[in-house]
């Protein structure tokens, strides 16, 4: 039967326990709004109907109010959020409460437990969850909540005591999931899945989940760029020139758009060397991080093989648009939360602030404008190791990125084209894969950019030709191929070019140039560069283009 509203008359009454009772039927009754002496409500369990009443929010002294696994329906009272010493608030597993989550649910810091999953929830994720600084366990899943993942990631990171301990699974999130790959390393699927994401999964993620757990079909493998082995690079690299050696591609990579194209006249393959990196005097493998990776192919000429790793860019579905898409609604501190998960900030060689609740000013090599704004980010020489996350491209007041001296690998985000407040782009001696962004050439306002020592492959491009107040511009020791586009011999307040090291660059120099002639062609740092205009033609070999030469 129902609960009786009498009970609403034991106003000395501090502990109520009605759980378990499945013969409990009816609503609940407003009159418990009366006993405010009250520390515990459980009424779990049973098979109760109706709203959750609005006086319940007058229990001034609740600590814990369990009303889960009923069949309770409408809106979860905003008047909850009246009860400040509340430490357990579970209304899971009701199916029928409707509506947003309450905003007011911040108001309640002393909060450990919050259960409100298995319900018909709407709306996005309140900002103000992120006052609960003493959750420990959050379950918002199976619910109707809605918006981009990311920013909901962002509350969650406010969270210290929260950890991983929480779980948006079965719910109408959507967006490219990438960007909250890259936030957070260490997602598990059972936390996120039977949503609506977009994008592709990187081969490194997906490697890592159980076949039982990866239950997001309609989200593909991110497959390989087709690339030819004549085009890749190798480390460590032969110890022996590799000409002559055929290539044969694991099986379990038959699906991949791997492929050795013979480039000798007796059908071999030729595979140019790559840089060993050195660490304490010993060569070290190089670790491509997850957008590139290193594949293991077995060489043969017959008599001798060898078994060694090949550097592949990996293709993600995630094109230029859906990138932009993603970012545009990601705030700077969720920018820089980012970039320290996706490149093991616990072990930055200075990371003051960093994940904290401090001003972002006030975190190690974070400069903001009166705004709050970011605008300028140094992490030169700060041993960070990964790659470079898509969420950075949200920092669009950004008028430096020095990021020079590090580990990173993997690919240059193309969605760094939208940093059109950029000045001053550094990201040499890195190990950066993969070609450099067109979209580069959106930076109207860049002065300097210097991608030198890095693995960058494929042609210069063009669009950088749009970059007019470019001042200094190192490319120097990559894999770039190809011609060198006209369109940069227009740089005309051009004053130091490095280009040397690139052996795959071809054709002439642009006329536009010629200015440039006439400095030392050693000079391979543009700190130790002299006064004036410096570049490298000399190491290039190669000559000014005559006439209309492309």
């Amino acid at each position: 039967g129902p609960i009786p509203a009498t009970l609403g008359n034991l106003v000395e009454l501090e502990y109520l326990d009605l759980s378990w009772n499945f013969g409990l039927t009816g609503p609940i009754p407003s009159t418990l709004g009366n006993l405010t002496r009250l520390q515990v409500l459980d009424i779990a369990n049973s098979d109760l109907q109706g709203p959750i009443p609005a006086t319940l929010g007058d229990l001034a002294h609740l600590q814990q109010l369990n009303l889960s696994s009923n069949q309770l329906s409408g809106p979860i009272p905003a008047t909850l959020g009246n009860l400040v010493e509340l430490e357990y608030l579970d209304l899971g597993w009701n199916d029928g409460l409707t509506g947003p989550i309450p905003s007011t649910l911040g108001n309640l810091t002393r909060l450990q437990v919050l259960d409100i999953a298995k319900n018909d929830l709407q709306g996005s994720i309140p900002a103000t969850l992120g006052n609960l600084a003493n959750l420990q366990r959050l379950d918002l899943s199976r619910n109707q909540l809605q918006g981009p993942l990311l920013p909901a990631l962002e509350i969650l990171s406010h969270l210290k005591r929260l950890a991983m301990n929480w779980d948006l699974s079965h719910n109408r999130l959507a967006g490219p999931i990438l960007p909250a790959l890259e936030a957070l390393p260490n997602l598990a699927w059972d936390q996120i899945q039977g949503n609506v994401f977009t994008g592709c999964v990187p081969h490194s993620v997906r490697d890592r989940i159980p076949g039982s757990d990866y239950d997001i079909p309609h989200l593909p493998v991110c497959p390989l760029r087709d690339l030819q082995l004549r085009d890749a690079f190798l480390d460590p690299p032969f110890a022996e020139d590799a000409t002559g050696y055929t290539a044969t591609v694991p099986a379990d990579l038959a699906e991949t758009a791997l492929t050795a194209t013979p480039s000798e006249a007796d059908g071999s393959a030729t595979i140019r060397k790559g840089r060993e990196r050195y660490e304490n005097g010993a060569a070290l493998p190089l670790d491509p991080g997850p957008n590139c990776l290193t594949v293991q192919v077995r060489f043969s000429n017959g008599s001798r093989a060898h078994t060694i790793p090949v550097l592949v860019q990996r293709e993600t579905s995630e094109a230029t648009g859906g990138q932009e898409a993603s970012v545009a609604a990601i705030s700077d501190r969720a920018a820089l939360l980012a970039l320290y998960a996706a490149t093991d900030g616990a072990h930055w060689n200075a990371n003051t602030n960093w994940r904290s609740d401090a001003p972002l000013n006030a975190w190690h090599g974070v400069t903001t404008d009166a705004q709050g704004r970011v605008t300028h980010l140094d992490l030169s020489w700060n041993n960070l190791r990964g790659t470079l996350p898509a969420a950075l491209g949200a920092l669009d007041q950004l008028t430096q990125l020095d990021l020079r001296f590090n580990e990173l690998s993997g690919v240059i985000p193309s969605v760094f084209g939208n940093l059109v407040n950029l000045r001053e782009l550094v990201l040499y001696r890195n190990w950066l894969c993969g070609p450099i962004p067109p979209e580069l050439g959106n930076l109207a306002d860049l002065r300097v950019l210097w991608l030198s020592h890095n693995q960058l492959h494929g042609p210069i491009p063009p669009a950088l030709g749009r970059l007019s107040h470019l001042r200094e511009l190192t490319l120097g020791e990559n894999y770039l191929q190809g011609s060198i586009p006209p369109a940069l011999g227009q740089l005309a307040n051009l004053r130091f070019l490095l280009l040397a090291e690139n052996p795959g660059l071809i054709g002439c120099l642009p006329n536009g140039w010629n200015y440039l002639l006439g400095v030392d062609p050693n000079v391979t740092d543009p700190q130790e560069a002299p006064p004036g205009p410096a570049q490298d033609f000399d190491h290039l070999g190669l000559f000014f283009c005559r006439g209309d030469s492309p």
